[in-house]
């Protein structure tokens, strides 16, 4: 019985629904006055939805603790994690963001021609993630048109717009 703990959530996550009791302080979750039988466990939890990176150190890095406990623990000290893990009061978990290994290229069928000719260009974007860790989606694709060149109406494919 007395059990406190608290997960402290990095940047890389938002919060949100938290069960089980868990009070939130910024980006820190604590509960207490858990009980833990002899041999038992006690389980809580919460949801958090995975933001876009930012480079910061350790952003989907989650760490918990135990922080309080009415009972002595012989082999570790509640509320003094340093971040090592080397006790097993405390634990953290890791997450590794999904990636996408974009390609483009563009052809055109025509490598010369004459004024008044039709050019026909295909721009294609490829997923060589081999790891194959994730799709791409959300992906904008800028194609410049140069100077002296005109688009044909009605020659843009898969929802392109130009403007």
């Amino acid at each position: 019985t007395g059990v406190s703990l608290e997960d402290i959530v990095p940047d890389g996550y938002t919060i949100g629904t938290i069960n089980n009791g868990g009070i939130r302080t910024g980006n820190t979750i604590s509960w207490s006055g858990l009980s833990v039988t002899n041999g038992g466990s006690t389980t809580v939890s919460f949801e958090a939805t995975l933001n876009a990176p930012t480079g910061a150190t350790n952003e989907y890095s989650n760490t918990a603790q135990i922080i309080a406990s009415d009972q002595n623990d012989p082999d570790s000290g509640p509320n003094n994690d340093n971040g090592d893990q080397s006790e097993d009061d405390e634990d953290s978990a890791q997450v590794a963001l999904e990636q996408a290994d974009l390609e483009l290229s563009i052809s055109g069928n025509a490598t010369s021609g004459n004024v008044g000719d039709t050019v026909n260009y295909t721009v294609s974007v490829f997923n060589n993630d081999a790891l194959q860790t994730g799709d791409g989606s959300g992906i904008d694709v800028v194609v410049a048109v140069p100077n002296g060149m005109d688009i044909v109406t009605g020659s843009i494919s898969n929802g392109g717009v130009y403007n």
